[in-house]
């Protein structure tokens, strides 16, 4: 859109009309815009763009739109833990579809002054 006296420059907005194109040309598209505005107005080359499907994310990360900047991905523990005697993770890892994960916390543990209860709490 053209700028105008009644709108900000900060609020302008691209619209793309098309017709006949496929899900990764739109993509393709809007990642060559954007890494050629940054590219030519900041020279910031942005590289490719991570793509995972709405699965892998909610398997990797529990959640289908992970925080990539903090790298707390699930390691998974489901063949570990099957004959364990804790029935909690032993059921669950037994289980049709059933799943044990951990969540490693860098820096979590408390000898080095990590996290309280209330925060641990904060992630489950």
């Amino acid at each position: 859109e053209d700028l105008r006296a009644d709108r900000q420059p900060e609020f302008t907005q691209i619209d793309i009309e098309t017709s006949f194109m496929e899900e990764q040309d739109i993509r393709d598209l809007t990642q060559e815009m954007i890494k050629t505005v940054f590219q030519n107005t900041l020279g910031v080359d942005l590289g490719e763009f991570p793509v995972m499907t709405y699965q892998d994310a909610a398997y990797r990360f529990g959640s289908d739109k992970p925080d990539l900047r903090v790298k707390l991905e699930f390691t998974e523990l489901t063949d570990v833990m099957k004959d364990v005697d804790f029935k909690v993770f032993s059921g669950a890892a037994n289980m049709k579809n059933g799943r044990v994960v951990a969540l490693r916390v860098p820096g979590g543990a408390r000898e080095t002054g990590g996290l309280s209860r209330g925060e641990i709490d904060g992630y489950t």
